[in-house]
């Protein structure tokens, strides 16, 4: 299946982001506790010929346009007329996430902290979960 999209010449991923990112200059977030995760369909079009560098940076590119990176969705999909909203709630995932969990220093503007533990937490998943998506990519 995600073969056939590659070779079609477009796919489509959701994206999944914190939501940490500073959309409304107004809104201070440094004092809160949390992310605000958003999960958005993307589809993007890839370049074909095998330049790998052509094609990461048109994907970079269709990245950039989207607004407000892609905090509509989230509004069309719950605050959206009640045909939106239901269009968007039954639509399926895709078969990809991509987590891109950002850079945690455009948060509060310093340098990231670091800490390595050498500590178990256990199983993060239990075995019985049944999978969203095919494949999850997490950067």
């Amino acid at each position: 299946m995600i073969n056939n999209s590659v070779k079609s010449g477009n796919i489509r991923i959701d994206l999944e982001v914190h939501g940490r990112e500073q959309i409304v200059p107004e809104i201070d977030l440094s004092r809160t506790v949390g992310w605000f995760t958003m999960v958005y369909p993307l589809k993007l079009e890839l370049t074909q010929g095998g330049d790998y560098g052509a094609t990461l940076k048109s994907i970079k590119e269709q990245i950039r346009q989207i607004p407000d990176r892609g905090i509509g969705y989230g509004i069309l999909r719950y605050l959206g007329d009640e045909i939106t909203r239901r269009r968007l709630t039954k639509a399926e995932n895709s078969e990809i996430l991509f987590n891109y969990l950002g850079q945690s220093d455009c948060i509060t503007g310093k340098e990231k902290i670091e800490i390595i533990q050498d500590i178990s937490v256990g199983q993060l998943r239990d075995l019985r979960n049944s999978r969203s998506y095919l494949l999850e990519i997490n950067a």
